[in-house]
């Protein structure tokens, strides 16, 4: 996409008015409907809180390939002030009810702790723990990637009945381009760290179409 390029490689931003991504433009289905056989990748990934007030954001996803493109599923979501001692157990857990094969953690700051917390949790399981340092402009990857998002994922029709889904949804559908987002960045954040590595591992099928 255009926003991809400018912001990335070109690092300018495009001029984005308002909400990067009204609620009502998001794609829905019921997750639960969904048949792990048809998964071609399934992974979590994690943005752990660093400064006062931010909150820890983690996303499942689950990418199925329909006719010819890439959907991209976000089967469940933590989106929560609480500390990575309570977090994490819950991660490990979404991460191998959802048969995650990889799991990312930003290990900048307070993320080394997280890593080093789910550690002995995915040890010996199919889930592999991939910390990961992160020197990007969260603002800069949140341009980048948005765009992505918007058109190839689909979260749960029934997000409000889970309230780290309902949350991160309520977050990310309220990110401003030019305003006050205060701690709305997480939610946001995950969602392109997200796009951001599936659109490095299906690089070939997405930008080198015949």
């Amino acid at each position: 996409e255009e926003s991809t390029w400018s912001a990335e490689y070109m690092q300018e931003p495009l001029d984005v008015k308002g909400l990067l991504l009204p609620k009502s433009e998001l794609n829905y289905v019921d997750v639960s409907t969904l048949k792990y056989e048809d998964v071609i990748w399934s992974f979590t990934v994690g943005d752990p809180a660093d400064t006062g007030g931010d909150k820890f954001a983690a996303i499942n996803v689950w990418v199925i390939e329909i006719e010819n493109k890439l959907f991209c599923y976000v089967k469940t979501a933590i989106c929560s002030k609480d500390g990575i001692e309570v977090l994490c157990p819950k991660i490990a857990e979404k991460a191998l009810e959802n048969k995650s094969s990889e799991v990312y953690i930003e290990a900048n700051g307070v993320g080394l702790a997280a890593v080093l917390s789910l550690k002995p949790m995915l040890k010996d399981t199919n889930s592999k723990l991939k910390p990961f340092p992160s020197s990007d402009n969260k603002m800069v990857r949140i341009l980048g990637n948005y765009e992505f998002v918007k058109n190839n994922f689909v979260f749960d029709t029934n997000f409000q009945k889970d309230e780290g889904y309902r949350l991160m949804i309520d977050d990310a559908t309220s990110f401003l381009k030019e305003g006050t987002n205060d701690h709305k960045k997480d939610a946001l954040d995950v969602l392109c760290l997200a796009a951001k590595l599936i659109k490095i591992k299906f690089a070939n099928f997405l930008f080198h179409k015949n």
